[in-house]
């Protein structure tokens, strides 16, 4: 099963090099998520907001946090989907991104092909 995973979590980890730059992230070395910090001004909370308006979820990092820590981390997991599923639900992530933020740095250097749903 170890090679399965390590595919989904390097499948992972390209899509979101591709289409969520502006997340700061390492490639575990073991497990089945991959925790991404949010760039600031994010709230982990608004974020699932607008990626389950485009029918993807993650848990948000406050759930996994004392008192008022992780609202700007999320927890990703790659244990469930093919490659190609998690490189589209990447890409949504990084439309609700847009969502939240509009104004960020990635999107007025993402393609269009990168935007479009």
């Amino acid at each position: 099963v170890r090679p399965l995973y390590a595919e989904r979590r390097d499948a992972m980890a390209a899509a979101l090099r591709r289409y969520c730059p502006s997340l700061q992230f390492e490639v575990p070395h073991g497990g089945l998520f991959i925790w991404a910090q949010l760039p600031a001004g994010i709230d982990s909370r608004r974020l699932l907001e607008e990626a389950v308006e485009l029918g993807i979820g993650f848990m948000v990092g406050s759930l996994f946090f004392a008192e008022e820590g992780g609202r700007d981390r999320i927890r990703l997991c790659f244990a469930c989907h093919s490659p190609e599923m998690i490189a589209a639900g990447i890409r949504k992530l990084g439309l609700a991104l847009k969502q939240v933020r509009p104004d960020a740095e990635e999107w007025r250097n993402a393609g269009a092909d990168d935007l479009i749903v």
